[in-house]
């Protein structure tokens, strides 16, 4: 996750994955150096190519 300024400062990060046809699990983990000051408000899952249509699960 992008470093910001203090809580009032936001940022996005993205990242790509490929998932096949089925059923899929997404998990957000911390590594043993985070520490953890993350505020998760969203998570959006977005076809490529597909002009901003966004899947909300």
């Amino acid at each position: 996750m992008p470093t910001t300024s203090d809580w009032n400062s936001w940022a996005q990060a993205a990242s790509s994955v490929q998932l096949d046809a089925g059923r899929h699990t997404i998990s957000l983990k911390r590594a043993t150096g985070d520490s953890g000051n993350v505020n998760i408000d969203s998570l959006a899952l977005l076809q490529p190519n597909s002009a901003g249509s966004e899947h909300r699960w």
